[in-house]
């Protein structure tokens, strides 16, 4: 028969952390796909003997066999086979006994014995019995089935297809869609087969909410033009979701496109809520290419029924195209859409008056010069929003009285509450702006300067989240919250996520050996309610700066994170930012669209001001930022926003003034996905490639925040420049609009471990002002500057991949959407800046170099 044994792995309906060791993880992996012309079976109804299926299976698995090896020759990490690529198709399987697996075995030992992972698709088959109502009259269940073995040929992934195709009357579906994963050394992986990806259950939720790296993709796509060809379908949902997409498809070796032709102008095409706008304009016009723009908003009912929405220019590939513009918005006016015609053709209206109907699609062999454009497909997706709207509120705290001793606990909610009245001000005008969700300060309900003792007024017990649990509908249900209690009324009130940092208090014994003396543990926490006042999330901050002696860090960090309509956030808290745990595994490893992050941070120039950081902070890591900051000059507290990976769309720092400040803006939900996300960057590439710019002999010491880099001067109005120190070596090449003689500028490097207000490794590339002419004040905090710049590019060989990338320009500003980050490690200016420049900055954290210790006691 053409069946086998698998047996399914649970997957959870929420994503595991993953459990590979970071020195462990590859950045980057070879995948190979094989697109398999299958040897088929004679056509034919009648079952053929086990003997004689095995015949026909093991004809596909020695052409299978040859690819994989050759794929492992070529270093690859994982292979993809193609849907039926072992057996071919046909149109009955009879069910019949169970037992031996040669096939199993085989791909197991073409996985083992080539140190690859397989994935192959084949059938398998379960025993059922009358007791089930779904139960087939054969009394076996058939599956259309994706497999993959590891590179020790262990079953690691089986994965039944839900979507089965019309054809497919061979195969049941599963009782209830699969979202089958597995982690590897390389990625997070997501299976489905064929027609699923046109369905939300399991493509969208792999995709979604499990974050998958990549999709395994065995297909037997039949191409259909001029929309679902499997090379431009597959690669616009590729892009579209933001994933890598490994697709395996049998071979076919021809090509179906619809011609079509217009001269320049400007199109609008409408059907139901889609509009359709297309600008361009045509270097020459050959008669005999006919070109479209169309529109469809319906579902679609031939072999399955999915919702579309559609915009499609379909073309020939040249350079005829001068300049090509694409819109979408609510129809304008009422235009005709498809002209009636004959089922098999296709008619599209430019205008009312013209009306052009063009020929069935034509049977032409595949060519890189044919090809047709998919310039967007959006299947709807219900609840799920492209955008929202942040708020962050940076807070002038009212602080308590200087004082070590406890006060009464009324007088602590006393203080709280003063502070929570200013909150909600800004929660209630956040919510009338339309924002979603608003992010307030670390300490920004009780202040600061506490000992273990006095804090303890102040401090609350706060729940596990999963309780379930509304404090200001059922603020009876645990012990008197009254913190916990407004802050939820504060969202269901509003209608708006709220995030506020906190104390949390645990009671312990002596049967923990960390209990403290005291007999609790009091940490750091950030809350966040939902819009119906649900506590959906509670962090206890893990990197505790060396001032908190009132507060305990957790055993273990945690790595919190929860699911919104407007994407996946996690939430960490101030100096977490500068260390790997939760901080890069919430980005890194559980994919994270938004970080929510309370801080009281102190800013120290010139790399770590807080707009400055924060916004490079979210460049490097491709993720949404939202830094909600306490205000207080005289300790150098200022500087919240609302940052994205490509620029900061809000941000605020003030040392003028002693007022809080809210700050609205619109974000991508899913950043990844967002046409303006920045590409993979390999940091090193372009560095170590180049030779030296400069030699050392004017190179000099100098200290920055406590740390000694290697500096040399900017002597010249343009130039490159290199400076090296240990393994670092950074390149900088400049050009200044025009040189102030009392202004010296310098290129530095720094590659070792910071040691003061904690210990983590750098490694620094640094273009910046001096403090005065006198290279000794080189490193010491500027903030103003009169000198500008025509160019920039820094770069560095880095032995990091966590780079961020820092701009700061005179006065403390930041410089949004100015410079960016090429693929080859170059950070470089779009155009020329548009204000002097005190730094340009990649700032290099090591993660594997840090000290192996607790953060504080």
């Amino acid at each position: 028969m053409y069946s086998s044994t698998c047996y399914k792995m649970p997957v959870p309906m929420l994503r595991q952390v993953l459990s590979a060791l970071e020195a462990c993880a590859l950045d980057s992996y070879i995948a190979a796909i094989y697109d398999h012309n299958v040897v088929l079976s004679e056509d034919t109804e009648v079952p053929v003997s086990p003997d004689d299926a095995l015949v026909l299976m093991d004809k596909n698995m020695a052409i299978l066999e040859v690819v994989t090896k050759e794929a492992a020759r070529q270093d690859a990490h994982i292979i993809v086979t193609p849907e039926d690529g072992i057996y071919g198709w046909v149109a009955l399987l009879l069910c019949r006994g169970f037992g031996p697996s040669p096939l199993l075995e085989r791909l197991s030992c073409l996985a083992r014995n080539n140190s690859i992972y397989v994935v192959a698709n084949m059938g398998d088959k379960k025993r059922c019995n009358s007791s089930d109502p779904r139960c087939p009259s054969d009394g076996c269940y058939q599956y259309n089935t994706n497999v993959i073995f590891d590179s020790e040929g262990k079953l690691v992934a089986c994965y039944h297809k839900c979507n089965l195709f019309m054809t497919q009357k061979q195969f049941n579906y599963p009782k209830d869609p699969e979202f089958v994963t597995f982690s590897t050394s390389f990625g997070y992986f997501g299976i489905l087969t064929c027609a699923d990806i046109l369905y939300h259950d399991p493509t969208g939720v792999l995709a979604s909410t499990f974050q998958v790296d990549t999709i395994l993709f065995p297909t037997a796509w039949v191409n259909t033009l001029p929309l679902l060809s499997a090379v431009q379908f597959h690669s616009a949902w590729a892009m579209r979701m933001g994933v890598s997409f490994l697709s395996a498809n049998r071979h076919n070796s021809t090509l179906y496109m619809t011609e079509l032709a217009e001269p320049e102008g400007n199109c609008t095409i409408c059907q139901q809520d889609l509009s359709c706008h297309l600008s361009y304009k045509m270097a020459e016009v050959q008669k005999d290419d006919i070109y479209v723009l169309g529109a469809f908003d319906g579902l679609h009912v031939i072999e399955g029924e999915y919702y579309l929405q559609v915009l499609t220019d379909g073309r020939l590939i040249s350079r005829r195209f001068r300049h090509v513009a694409v819109g979408y918005g609510q129809p304008i006016f009422n235009i005709l859409n498809f002209c009636e015609a004959d089922l098999a053709s296709n008619c599209i209206l430019f205008h009312k008056k013209h009306c052009r109907s063009c020929e069935a699609p034509a049977m032409l062999p595949s060519q890189p010069l044919l090809h047709t454009a998919v310039l967007a497909l959006a299947v709807l997706q219900a609840l799920a929003s492209d955008t929202f709207i942040a708020a962050v509120y940076e807070h002038a705290v009212i602080l308590p009285d200087a004082t070590y001793k406890p006060v009464s606990p009324d007088n602590a909610l006393a203080l709280m509450n003063k502070n929570m009245d200013v909150l909600e001000r800004a929660i209630k005008e956040a919510a009338q702006q339309g924002a979603h969700i608003i992010v307030t300060p670390e300490d920004g309900i009780y202040g600061w300067h506490f000992t273990r003792e006095s804090i303890y007024p102040y401090l609350e017990d706060i729940p596990d989240p999963s309780v379930n649990w509304i404090p200001c509908t059922d603020p009876t249900r645990f012990a008197p919250a009254p913190v916990q209690e407004r802050l939820s009324c504060m969202a269901r009130n509003n209608s708006i996520y709220v995030v506020a940092n906190i104390g949390d208090k645990k009671p312990c014994n002596s049967s923990d050996p960390r209990c403290p003396r005291d007999g609790r543990y009091q940490y750091n926490t950030n809350v966040v309610f939902d819009p119906e006042g649900k506590l959906v999330a509670r962090y206890h901050k893990y990197n505790l700066f060396m001032s908190e002696t009132q507060f305990n860090y957790p055993e273990e960090p945690e790595a919190i994170t929860f699911e919104t309509p407007f994407g996946k956030f996690g939430i960490f808290t101030c100096f977490d930012v500068l260390f790997h745990e939760p901080a890069v595994v919430l980005v890194s490893e559980l994919q994270v669209d938004t970080i929510l992050f309370p801080t009281a941070w102190m800013n120290v120039l010139p790399f770590l001001t807080a707009v400055e950081f924060h916004s490079a902070w979210a460049m490097g890591m491709g993720v949404n930022f939202l830094a909600a900051n306490t205000h207080r000059t005289s300790m150098s507290m200022t500087g919240s926003g609302i940052y994205a990976p490509d620029r900061a769309r809000k941000y605020y720092y003030n040392m003028k003034t002693e007022d809080g400040h809210l700050l609205i803006a619109e974000l991508d939900s899913h950043p990844r996905l967002s046409p303006a996300s920045p590409p993979a960057v390999n940091w090193s590439l372009y560095a170590s490639s180049v030779k030296r710019f400069s030699p050392d002999d004017h190179d000099f010491e100098g200290l920055i925040f406590h740390d000694q880099f290697t500096f040399t001067e900017l002597t010249k109005r343009e130039g490159s420049l290199t400076v090296c120190q240990k393994d670092l070596c950074c390149h900088l090449s400049y050009e200044m609009a025009g040189k102030q003689e009392d202004e010296v500028y310098v290129l530095g490097a720094f590659d070792g471990l910071h040691v003061v207000e904690g210990q983590y490794y750098l490694q620094i590339c640094t273009l910046l002002k001096c403090k005065s002419a006198d290279l000794n004040t080189c490193g010491q905090p500027v903030e103003t500057t009169q000198t500008e710049f025509e160019m920039i590019s820094l770069s560095g060989t880095f032995g990091t991949n966590y780079v961020f990338p820092e701009v700061l320009y005179s006065e403390v500003q930041l410089a949004p959407g100015e410079f960016e980050v090429l693929n080859d490690g170059r950070f470089v200016s779009k155009t020329r800046p548009t204000k002097p420049v005190i730094t340009v900055t990649l700032f290099g954290r090591w993660y594997a170099k840090d000290p192996q210790q607790p953060p504080f006691p």
